[in-house]
């Protein structure tokens, strides 16, 4: 009987019978020897994971010789299943099996197959056909680690034939620290570039044995030298095979982004339709962002040459931010290999439609409708990960909408109408309002920050504020705000600018208290200033945590859709203050969204643009609780307040300032401390000593940069005259008077003063130093309505108000002829 055979190990209880083997003209029988000798030049500078047999195995290489004399005439005929003629035999370990691959394991349980049966010479009897014998013994020997048997350079022709069968058999991740030496090696050789083939082949073996690089690439360039017309070898067209073998890698790549579960306060409904639109934006990398941010530090230092020298045009400031040429090549090519031909490339941002199904296997992901478990659901689109090429990866900062549910709320505690403030002229509210301890009004701070200053509304300084989350202010409100508490100013109003579908709606039933706060207050410290209110539409990134564990109907900002509205304004209509009284947890927005907005901040720093934040209302953190899964129990930093490129703004009371209970600061978790306020942490921690040092980043950027008044705001809101708190009532407060700094600039030919914080940091003596008060926080309970939330309890959790900074109300509050002379040196005299 003509059958050849092969005994891979030496107490082998296992016989493979492979039928009608292909035939192996690309492949040369060799022997033991010949693989050492082969090896032995295939091994120049690569470290094996394992040792080739040497002198010291010679009794185990003696007995495995022995046991190849072994023929199956030794074994009782009738214990063999009949053996066609020209099979090959393999005696192997059915442990080695078992281990290697389900699929055999299936076949050799007693009883399972006809073959699986242990015959009665202590066999068990395999029967396979079809495959290349060669191929097959070079899997066997790597199975059971017959590493002298294994050629280390093998070409791909026969990493091909090894490729069918293992991707048959399941077995790749068995034989993985061979094949990684082979992959290593052929990738280390010219690549096939020409469709043919080679090429074909290159894509196959690198995609059963997850070798991701190369399979992407030769899958890349197979895409751009082929067209649904073409036949290669004997292969049908395969355009929609490359497409599908290039998402198809998603399978078993690292996700780009993801999250560990679905965020509290969302379930998941059920997968979208692919036939489903959608709409996603894809951050490119930037070019030198490190040196364009040291350049928004030098123009807004005033101790640097280069101070006021800001950008002139959207497209000037760009250019330095350009994305290389290889970066939009990069995505643009994997975006039309899987067939989203039409997008928009604006600089930094490629934005396209596409539907779902196109989206699934672009990012190796399945889009789901999720729904907020809130008194009016929202139903949204995403993801809970997704994956990106390695060649592309490096080249995007991120993908969204993807992993990102959004849910936030303004800065600030609305007064209800109980603690309604009853003023019955204007005469009457400006003498009755001028005490701070009282109520807060325009001209109270006016008095209480030394503001004698009025500016010219042509001087060319404007002001702006931004709204979200169907927020509106009124104008009506405005009316009754200029008739009761600023008469001086009535029958001047506002201005509406809208980006990505925000409205102007003034019918609206819904409370529009933080639109009317920023109005009112920005409005009533910097008129006859002009004034616009920025309503962006949309909704921004969130991730669940103990804080927001459900959406509310005031989910999170859409950042990027207003940055990426405002940055393009001409410089004419850009105002140079922009005042923003919203908020939420930093570790809730995930972190390449994070990092692009504040990078997309310091542009408008670099625009002549001084961008404020409130710092937030809950103190040392309301929910203390990482949302990580590592449940760490941490304070809790506020973002955006914690970008460095933003001034962030606590919040005080009573004419002797104090520091509220509620005012947040901290240190960020995101950002590293900047330069410029070095000096001033460094001597809060020596004062601070040891104090919370478990709950904190000591090398964050701390926060807030400054404070204002924040409780007891009179604010008029549909109509009706309300009392508000919080660090929102601050920033817009502390923006109208910056507004007056730019007016007093301008008016001197200077430059608006653009990123503030080095000037303020370099001045700390014109702020008024706030000594007394502090936050508290991370009690169990949330703020302002004190009901439990889930959080662990920190004793003791508190900063406090202190000489110099403090992340309270950090370098103080605003003393205005100090202010005005540092803003313009040489002119004013505080």
């Amino acid at each position: 009987m003509a059958f050849a055979e092969h005994w891979i190990y030496p107490n082998a209880d296992t016989v493979i019978i492979l039928k009608s083997p292909q035939p192996d003209d690309e492949f040369a029988p060799w022997s033991y020897g010949d693989g050492i000798a082969a090896n032995s030049t295939a091994m120049v500078n690569v470290e094996l994971p394992f040792d080739i047999q040497d002198e010291e195995d010679e009794e185990e290489q003696d007995t495995k010789e022995d046991a190849v004399a072994t023929t199956l005439e030794d074994i009782p005929i009738d214990a063999v299943p009949d053996i066609p003629e020209g099979s090959v035999l393999y005696y192997v370990s059915s442990r080695q099996l078992i281990l290697a691959s389900p699929l055999f394991e299936s076949m050799l349980q007693q009883d399972a197959y006809r073959e699986g049966h242990k015959k009665t010479d202590g066999y068990y009897y395999v029967i396979t056909e079809e495959w290349n014998a060669e191929a097959f013994l070079l899997l066997m020997n790597m199975l059971h680690l017959q590493c002298g048997y294994i050629l280390l350079s093998p070409s791909f022709e026969t990493m091909d034939k090894l490729a069918v069968i293992v991707d048959y058999y399941d077995c790749a991740k068995a034989i993985e620290i061979f094949t990684s030496l082979h992959m290593k090696r052929m990738v280390q050789k010219k690549k096939f570039k020409e469709y043919n083939r080679k090429l074909i082949l290159e894509i196959l073996v690198s995609f059963v044995f997850k070798w991701r690089k190369c399979f992407e690439a030769a899958t890349r360039s197979a895409i751009l030298e082929c067209d649904e017309n073409t036949e290669v070898a004997e292969m049908a067209p395969v355009l929609s095979f490359l497409v599908g073998s290039l998402l198809a890698m998603r399978a078993f790549a690292d996700p780009f982004e993801k999250l560990i579960s679905v965020p509290e306060g969302w379930q998941l409904q059920g997968p979208a339709s692919d036939a489903h639109t959608i709409k996603l934006q894809i951050a490119l990398q930037q070019g030198d962002t490190e040196a364009f941010e040291q350049h928004v530090m030098d123009i807004s230092t005033p101790s640097n040459a280069k101070y006021g020298q800001h950008y002139a045009t959207h497209e000037e400031m760009k250019r330095m931010l350009m994305p290389s040429e290889q970066t939009v090549t990069s995505v643009s090519s994997w975006l039309k290999a899987a067939g989203i031909k039409q997008f928009e490339t604006d600089a930094d941002w490629v934005t396209f439609k596409t539907t779902v199904g196109v989206a699934n296997e672009l990012l190796g992901t399945k889009f789901s409708w999720f729904v907020s478990n809130e008194a009016t659901p929202r139903k949204v689109l995403r993801t809970l990960e997704y994956t990106v090429p390695d060649d592309v990866a490096q080249h995007i900062n991120l993908v969204q909408p993807t992993t990102r549910f959004a849910a936030t709320r303004a800065n600030h505690k609305t007064g209800r109408e109980s603690v309604r403030i009853e003023l019955s002229s204007a005469a009457g509210a400006i003498n009755a309002t001028a005490d701070c301890n009282r109520t807060i009004t325009p001209q109270c701070l006016k008095k209480l920050y030394q503001i004698d200053y009025t500016p010219d509304p042509t001087s060319g300084s404007k002001v702006a504020f931004a709204s979200y989350l169907e927020q509106y202010a009124r104008y009506n409100d405005l009316e009754l705000f200029e008739k009761n508490i600023l008469p001086e100013s009535v029958g001047q109003n506002f201005t509406v600018v809208q980006f990505n579908g925000g409205l102007n709606d003034q019918n609206s039933t819904e409370d529009s208290g933080e639109a009317n706060l920023d109005m009112q207050y920005m409005f009533g410290l910097a008129q006859p200033l002009p004034v616009t209110e920025y309503s962006t539409g949309g909704r921004g990134p969130w991730v669940a945590d103990l804080d927001q564990p459900v959406a509310n109907s005031s989910a999170n900002e859409p950042y990027l859709e207003f940055l990426q509205g405002v940055l393009k304004l001409p410089q004419e209509e850009l105002p140079q203050v922009i005042s923003t009284s919203y908020g939420e947890n930093e570790q809730s927005v995930p972190k390449s969204y994070a990092l692009t907005v504040c990078n997309m901040f310091a542009q408008l720093g670099s625009r002549g643009v001084t961008v404020l934040f409130s710092s937030g209302d809950s103190g040392t953190g309301s929910a203390c609780l990482s949302n990580d899964g590592k449940n760490t129990t941490k304070f809790q930093p506020q973002y955006p307040a914690t970008c460095p490129f933003v001034t962030s703004v606590g919040s005080t009371q009573f004419i002797n300032e104090t520091a509220t209970f509620f005012s947040s600061g901290g240190f960020s978790d995101y950002w590293k401390r900047p330069a410029y306020q070095d000096d001033a942490i460094k001597a809060y921690f020596h004062k601070l000593g040891q104090k919370n040092k478990p709950y904190f980043n000591r090398h964050g950027r701390g926060f807030p940069d400054v404070a204002a008044q924040g409780v007891r705001y009179a604010v008029y809101d549909k109509g009706v005259l309300k009392a508000y708190q919080g660090t929102s009532c601050s920033s817009p407060a502390f923006g109208g008077i910056v507004a007056l700094l730019n007016d007093a600039r301008l008016k001197s030919k200077k430059p608006s003063l653009g990123f503030l914080n080095p000037l303020l940091y370099f001045n700390p003596n014109a702020l008024n130093d706030v000594v007394l008060g502090g936050s508290t926080g991370c009690d169990g309970n949330a703020r302002f309505h004190g009901k439990p939330n889930g959080s662990p309890v920190i004793p003791y959790a508190s900063w406090n108000a202190t000489v110099g900074w403090d992340p309270v109300t950090g370098l103080g509050t605003p003393n205005f002829p100090k202010l005005l002379k540092a803003a313009t040196p040489g002119r004013y005299k505080a």
